[in-house]
């Protein structure tokens, strides 16, 4: 719940407890139905958040606040081996500050929010693809020990004219293992070894976009909004051990649309192009028993027509 300590600041608790309780039962491919894993587990925790807000003025609101987060263990329904199949994940469990501010500026006409945050997991969910002897690889999920992330958000929308406006976002990001052992050459007859020096899988350094809308309204009432837009994702990896094949490139993506909504709103038609200008990048890769490496790719340029309709 929420209390107001005085009209400019106010406090927020939450508390809540979690109690899960699984039952798996799988045989993993190739063995006969009689071989099956058959497993139970349960976890518990508390968690609780704590968030204090202030209003600075009528225009600006800074706040802080500290959370713990809570994900229960689980099974691996993928596991291709019945010892991956009978061995369960522990819960992931996070520690969560962040500080930030929500404020208007010029008239109103322009709005900004900043946040800063600062998360420690223990025990963090990863899928992974490990090396199995006599099998080649499974997919499962396991325990990527110590994880630190920080970072930066910012998001702001400015209303240039009655008829422009401008919106732009920015992400930064650095997340680290501060402990975390894995088999780094794909190599199963060879032992896990530290790992910390890998990059955390889908965690780009930098992420942004910046657009603009031009909104007027025709003769009959309806509404024309032409928007242009452009987004950038840092390079970043889809695996635990940061093979180049599962990393996705960095990119920068330009779009446009035009869209008419009508007057009385039933219907909305848009004529759009995304990736204007015709990028290839990789998204995402796995390597199947080191035979051939599966991929995918980006969208191409491409357009079309949508319809929107209301009843």
């Amino acid at each position: 719940g929420s209390y107001a300590f005085t009209d400019a600041m106010a406090v927020t608790l939450g508390l809540r407890y979690s109690d899960e309780e699984k039952d798996f039962e799988l045989s993993p491919l190739g063995f006969p139905t009689a071989v099956r894993a058959v497993e139970s587990d349960s976890w518990d925790d508390i968690t609780y958040r704590l968030g204090v807000d202030y209003q600075m003025s009528d225009q600006t609101m800074i706040y802080a606040s500290i959370s713990t987060g809570f994900k229960s263990g689980g099974f691996n329904e993928q596991a291709g081996t019945l010892v991956s199949a009978s061995t369960g994940f522990d819960p992931e469990e996070a520690e969560s500050f962040e500080v930030g501010m929500k404020s208007d500026f010029l008239d109103n006409t322009l709005r900004l929010n900043l946040a800063a945050f600062y998360v420690e997991y223990t025990d963090l969910q990863v899928d992974a693809v490990v090396p199995v002897p006599g099998v080649g690889q499974e997919s499962i999920v396991t325990n990527a020990g110590e994880v630190t992330s920080y970072g930066l958000e910012a998001d702001l929308q400015w209303l240039a004219t009655d008829n422009l406006t401008i919106d732009g976002t920015l992400g930064l990001l650095d997340s680290e293992y501060d402990k975390f052992n894995c088999n780094r050459d794909g190599d199963a007859t060879t032992p896990d070894v530290d790992c910390t020096d890998f990059d955390v899988k889908r965690t780009p350094d930098v992420t942004a976009s910046l657009g603009a809308t031009y909104s007027f309204v025709l003769g009959g009432g309806g509404i024309t909004d032409l928007n242009v837009n452009a987004t950038y994702t840092d390079s970043f990896y889809n695996d635990i051990i940061n093979s180049a094949s599962s990393e996705h490139e960095e990119v920068a993506l330009l779009n446009a649309s035009i869209s008419y909504f009508s007057a009385n709103e039933t219907f909305r038609v848009a004529l759009f192009g995304r990736n204007l200008t015709d990028e290839e990048y990789q998204t995402s890769g796995l390597s199947v028993a080191n035979l051939w490496n599966f991929s995918t790719y980006g969208n191409p340029l491409t357009y079309g027509v949508e319809l929107e309709v209301n009843f």
